[in-house]
Parts: C-alpha cells; structure tokens; sequence
C-alpha cells in the first residue's frame, strides 16, 4: 500500500502530481506532501464548475471520513483542497493562469512540459513538405474519445490545402482517412512543432504550452472544464480561439484557420509565451524549491 511504502521507505517528503489518495497517506505518516498541480486545480484559483458536483462532494466526504480514522484533524472543505500539500508548485505561466492571492505554502514554478522520443517514419517527408511550401497543423484531441472529431477536423483542413499530423493515441486504429497529406501516429515527438503553423487540439494544458513554446496559435476544442478554462484563458489573452466540439463543422475550422492567418497579433502574442515560456523551466525551479524544503527540515 501507498502508506506502507512510506512508512517503510521513511522519505523526506512526497511528491504527488495530482494524486487524490496522497494527502491521507502524508498525513497518516506524518510526512511532508508537496504537491505539484496547475491553477485551476488548486482553491486559490477562481473555482470551475465540477462536471459531477454532486459525485465531487460525496468524494470529500468520505475523504474527511478516511482523514479522521488516520486520527488526522485535517479536513478538506472542496475537491481542490485535496490535492493541496504543505507546498504547492504550479507548473503554470501566471500570466496565462493568475492567482490573485497566493498563500505562502504556492509557488509558480512555470509548465513542465510533456514530450516523448517517438520520430515516426514519415518525420522526413514532413521537413521535405515544409520546406516546399507546405502548411501544417499539428491535431490533438487527447488519446481517449471522438474518432469523429478527428475526421471533421481533417476534412475542414482537406478543404484549405493544409497538410495534417495527428497525434491521437488509442483511436489511431479508428481513424480513417483517404487524404494523402495525414500523418498519423499514436505519439509523436513534440518537436514536430517547429514545422507546423498551428495547432488543433481538446486544450490540454501540456498542449497548450508546447504549441505557444513552439509559436503556434491555437485552436481549441475542449472537452472538459479545465480544458474549457485554458481555451478561454487563450481566447482572452487573444493567443487562439475556440469551437464547441458538439456541432463542430468542416467550414468551422477553415474559418478560424483564416481568422488566425489574416489576424497578425495571434502570431505576435504567441511569439511573447514563447518568450517567456524558454525563460521558465519548471523542471529545474520545482527540483531546486524541493531541495531547499528538504534542507530546511
């Protein structure tokens, strides 16, 4: 078990990313918890809406339930306040994400970006496209969900002449297509960026950074509330716009694809993230903050 991990390990602290039973393991062992999360989960962010408000309040009362038995007296008020720990590092730019009053427990430490090592074959013919002339644009919408989202959005880029790479997880095997210029992969490394002009993607919050890193504007069609929140952040900060996945439509993709061309400040406000992006790592700053809390133990 989780609490008997550390109880036999003795650690100086634990570290959790967003990991719900965490909390009653670091208090039953008395262990400091650091928690490592984005601001919209965290209490001190303005509060999205839960998708299942009723489920999310059963969860915290058990929750409680499960803190006492531990003989802890710790008890948490919402959903968020589970995943906060003694320190809490937000891998977030609080330009994009703004706390108003963050306690002293918080610290911004900036994105830790996700990629992984997968260059699939069709990486060459892609550099060689690009260097022709072609557009790109790379298409997330997480590994789980609409096949259908995927052929839609295909069909708005068939429709303008932009060639596709398509990162799409498990749904890779549903996806069909008879456009030649599709590249699809289950993971693809992030560094496919650099050849593309935008992204398309559910607003996934690693998505997000990585294509303002890699000066693409964005075009967000978001699944869940969180992602909704970091599509309406970009919209806001005019770094991309947004479409409802519900009644999604070629057109609409052509439309905005040329709204975001002809528009020059999307470009120049991602060229700023990118900036700034590039001068936060928050691999190093959360590795160097936790060292630090270590030593003042």
């Amino acid at each position: 078990t989780e609490i008997g991990i550390i109880t036999e390990l003795k650690p100086k602290v634990v570290i959790g990313d967003t990991r719900l039973s965490l909390l009653i393991s670091a208090q039953a062992t008395s262990t400091p918890y650091v928690s490592v999360t984005n601001s919209n989960m965290t209490p001190y962010y303005k509060i999205i809406p839960l998708r299942h408000a009723a489920r999310a309040q059963k969860t915290v009362e058990m929750y409680n339930e499960v803190l006492a038995e531990f003989g802890s007296k710790k008890q948490v008020k919402s959903f968020y306040e589970i995943l906060v720990g003694n320190l809490n590092l937000i891998v977030d730019l609080s330009e994009f994400m703004p706390i108003k009053r963050l306690p002293n427990t918080a610290r911004f430490v900036g994105p830790m970006l996700w990629s992984c090592d997968s260059v699939p074959e069709f990486y060459t013919e892609i550099k060689e496209k690009k260097r022709s002339g072609k557009k790109f644009v790379y298409v997330t919408m997480g590994a789980t969900g609409d096949a259908s989202l995927f052929e839609t959005i295909i069909d708005g880029l068939k429709a303008i002449g932009y060639c596709a790479v398509v990162a799409c997880g498990s749904l890779r095997k549903n996806l069909e297509h008879s456009m030649t210029d599709v590249y699809v992969a289950d993971f693809i490394s992030m560094d496919v960026l650099d050849y593309c002009d935008l992204t398309i993607s559910h607003g996934g919050n690693s998505t997000v950074y990585l294509s303002l890193l890699h000066n693409c504007p964005i075009i967000g069609i978001p699944l869940n509330p969180d992602q909704i929140d970091n599509v309406n952040r970009a919209i806001a900060l005019e770094l991309g716009v947004g479409l409802y996945p519900q009644v999604l439509q070629p057109i609409d993709i052509v439309r905005c694809i040329n709204h975001l061309v002809a528009n020059t400040k999307y470009k120049k406000n991602v060229e700023i993230f990118s900036e700034r992006i590039k001068k936060n790592s928050g691999e190093k700053t959360a590795a160097r903050i936790i060292i630090d809390c270590i030593r003042k133990l």
